[in-house]
């Protein structure tokens, strides 16, 4: 069993989805590079839609919410507050 490695959690408060997509790219490639620790951020989501790379969706009305194409799999996913979101960002190798 390999041992524990230490772990920051920072809580970022409500963020839009652009923006935490933009911050978990900043640092997973400082992680890549050694430049800082595994983090996992949680946080909530101003109200948003997000849509997969698959998804056929055509556009019916979403109550005026954005909808952000994603680079996931899947469909149609409903962001909003009251809902905690985790991001981690490990070096899986060492994992």
């Amino acid at each position: 069993m390999l041992p524990a490695e230490e772990v920051t959690s920072r809580w970022m408060g409500r963020v839009s989805y652009l923006e935490a997509l933009s911050l978990q790219e900043e640092l997973a490639g400082r992680r890549a590079s050694g430049e800082t620790k595994d983090l996992f951020l949680t946080l909530e989501h101003f109200p948003c839609y997000t849509i997969g790379r698959s998804s056929q969706y055509e556009g019916e009305d979403l109550g005026g919410l954005p909808l952000i194409r994603a680079d996931r799999g899947g469909g149609i996913t409903y962001h909003g507050p009251g809902q905690l979101i985790g991001y981690p960002i490990f070096f899986l190798e060492k994992r």
